[in-house]
């Protein structure tokens, strides 16, 4: 993890220097973290530095400790620093980490949070070309979340909410309308 953190602070040290390949090319102000499976822990962990506006975990949560093995220990109070927007997308029951998502949805303090499901199991739809809908899905989270686009919250929220009246999702919400 921290080699994460590393990287985070190494990349926005490289905007602001003069000479780098990413000066002045990133928008500091607009950061995001995500993750799928074993990555979903680390954005959650990731997710609560200050600079991050939102999170995308797919198919993941918090599992239960591993003692084992400590980059992966994950306590519930590892929520309890998310301090932003964040998006679960889950691979519906055939997901061995749906379990996990929807509890960790469910141990979120009070963030705007959306957790969306459908049938594709653990690996979603990531083998498609471009990374199929779920990659889409998350591509239009970002849009709003971060400020892209102003039309891109339709297919969360709002009367003609896209996802809500796909009948092969099921969506849920805390703090978001």
């Amino acid at each position: 993890m921290d080699d994460l953190r590393g990287n985070l602070e190494w990349v926005i040290a490289e905007n602001g220097r003069p000479g780098s390949p990413f000066f002045r090319k990133i928008d500091t102000a607009a950061i995001a973290v995500a993750g799928h499976s074993c990555g979903g822990m680390q954005a959650i962990i990731l997710a609560q530095n200050p600079r991050i506006k939102t999170v995308i975990i797919h198919n993941s949560g918090i599992f239960p400790v591993v003692p084992d093995n400590p980059p992966l220990l994950m306590h519930r109070e590892r929520l309890q620093g998310i301090h932003t927007p964040i998006l679960f997308i889950v691979g519906g029951k055939s997901d061995i980490a749906s379990k996990f998502a929807h509890d960790t949805f469910n141990g979120l303090p009070s963030v705007p949070a959306i957790l969306i499901s459908k049938e594709l199991g653990h690996e979603g739809t990531f083998k498609a070309a471009h990374g199929g809908e779920v990659a889409q899905i998350a591509a239009d989270w970002l849009d709003w979340k971060l400020g892209r686009s102003s039309t891109a919250q339709g297919r969360f929220q709002g009367k003609q909410c896209q996802l809500c009246n796909e009948p092969s999702w099921t969506i849920e919400r805390k703090g978001a309308r």
